[in-house]
């Protein structure tokens, strides 16, 4: 089994990497609109009692190697409130406190376990998007 190529293998080549860039470009936009859309579903969950919670989420972007990023829903401020960072985190865990809904403990662990499949269906259409300008 397996399979021939004809035609010239450098343009093939050529084509499968910008094929790729297309790929990072495509899912690059699709990573952004469900880090967004997710950390938008933690501020409707958050526990709002005095709001400064709800006040202190955010979303960080890091640079990695190349053009990798990476993202973190982020609530309590560790950079000046260390006791923020573990009220945050208290309050995500205790799941026996009462809260007025639809806020409530695992307030980030929710909405990114419900945004999952949103976030892969972005993907898989960012790269059928990307590949569909394209014949191989």
């Amino acid at each position: 089994m397996g399979f021939d190529i004809s035609g010239d293998l450098g343009e093939l080549i050529a084509m499968l990497e910008t094929a790729e860039q297309e790929v990072a470009e495509e899912a690059e936009g699709a990573v952004e609109d469900s880090i967004k859309e997710i950390f938008e579903a933690t501020q409707r969950r958050v526990p709002k009692k005095t709001r400064a919670l709800m006040e202190s989420g955010r979303i960080e972007w890091k640079e990695r190697s190349g053009n990798v990023r990476s993202a973190s829903i982020i609530y309590g401020n560790s950079d000046t409130d260390r006791i923020g960072v573990f009220y945050a985190a208290a309050v995500h865990e205790i799941l026996d406190a009462q809260h007025d809904p639809p806020t409530g403990a695992k307030y980030v662990e929710l909405p990114l376990e419900e945004g999952t499949q949103r976030f892969k269906e972005r993907l898989e259409k960012a790269a059928k998007n990307a590949l569909g300008k394209k014949t191989i």
